[in-house]
């Protein structure tokens, strides 16, 4: 499976991380959740929460995977269905308050400008307007991170029922 979270690292940096025993369980915490985001971001969006269980089976079969359906499920329902705003627009003012108004990658208070974590491109990930999917970035790292995931310094503190929390 592509993944576009290594173009946007310097190899350096991610070797670095590999090799670096203090960081080495949250760099692998990372990787392991952005994969799961892109599970997540392969579910339709129309389906019913009924149906939605047999429809993850069906997936761990056709990827090879195995995560727990039910599991994801909420997860699903949480980024994909909870808290949505009909545009980014309504949104700015929660998330900027919810983010301290600084990026969630860098720490930058200027140019700030909210992103996608999984991006909202229609026809890899299709992600939402979603209080659990958007976060404040400056335009820098907007612009570098462009269409692929890459967890920002708050997600765990929204996502703290993730098994790649570090706390969970």
């Amino acid at each position: 499976m592509e993944n576009k979270l290594l173009e946007f690292w310097d190899y350096k940096l991610f070797i670095e991380q590999l090799n670096n025993e203090k960081h080495r369980n949250s760099f692998i915490n990372m990787l392991c959740e952005v994969a799961e985001l892109e599970f997540l971001s392969k579910l339709p969006r129309e389906i019913g929460e009924d149906k939605l269980i047999s429809y993850i089976n069906k997936m761990n079969a056709k990827y090879n995977a195995q995560y727990d359906s039910h599991y994801l499920k909420e997860r699903w329902v949480k980024i994909f269905k909870s808290q949505l705003y009909n545009s980014v627009t309504e949104a700015v003012l929660i998330i900027l308050k919810r983010d301290k108004n600084k990026c969630q990658y860098c720490n930058r208070i200027n140019k700030l400008q909210i992103h996608h974590v999984i991006p909202k491109d229609e026809k890899r990930y299709r992600g939402v307007n979603s209080y659990y999917n958007l976060v404040v970035a400056c335009e820098q790292c907007n612009h570098e991170i462009s269409n692929a995931i890459y967890i920002p310094q708050n997600w765990w503190h929204l996502h703290p029922e993730s098994k790649h929390c570090p706390n969970y």
